[in-house]
């Protein structure tokens, strides 16, 4: 049975199942190979599978390893207090490969791992979590530029062996605040 499209989020979650939402009429749908059944929302199931979705969908501003450093650069410097020297990067090589060619949103065409530490260090806003720099004009995009040009960041391969782990540590002064993020985006 071939699967189509039901608007949001299809997950394999077993081997011969899929969970699926359909937006537009509020159903969860465990899509079986021989057919499909609508939840009910009295069966136990329908809250893990909410569970599940809660966790996993989560507003992301473009390609999330790029948004997710940005996040955590972002919290890095607000928990510091004050605008970075220097800037330390961590992260698994899976992230470094995925992250080292791609355009971080709203940065004026920027790539990469700094670029994205730069964007949320300069004007994210960490309450936004995943869509931390999704509000930059043309003076945010300067001072990403300015960061970028004036600031010493450093890339490194963490030493774990996680998949996704990232680690963002800013420095001012005699003062750091770092901020970790593993297994997950957030």
């Amino acid at each position: 049975m071939a699967l189509k499209p039901i608007f949001f989020y299809t997950k394999a979650i077993g081997a011969d199942r899929f969970l699926s939402i359909d937006a537009k009429q509020a159903k969860i749908l465990v899509i079986f190979t021989h057919g499909e059944q609508i939840m009910q929302t009295e069966d136990n199931r329908y809250q893990a599978y909410l569970a599940i979705l809660k966790e996993e969908l989560v507003p992301a501003m473009g390609c999330t390893e790029p948004i997710a450093i940005a996040y955590a650069a972002a919290r890095a410097r607000e928990v510091l207090g004050t605008q970075p020297e220097r800037v330390l990067i961590e992260v698994s090589r899976n992230i470094i490969k995925n992250v080292k060619s791609v355009v971080v949103p709203n940065t004026g065409n920027l790539k990469g791992l700094a670029a994205s530490a730069a964007a949320g260090i300069t004007v994210g806003e960490a309450g936004k979590v995943l869509e931390v720099i999704s509000v930059v004009d043309d003076s945010g995009r300067k001072q990403i530029k300015d960061f970028l040009d004036n600031k010493e960041i450093t890339v490194t391969e963490s030493q774990g062996d996680l998949t996704f782990d990232l680690t963002v540590t800013v420095f001012a002064e005699n003062t750091k605040a770092s901020v970790q993020i593993s297994h997950y985006h957030t």
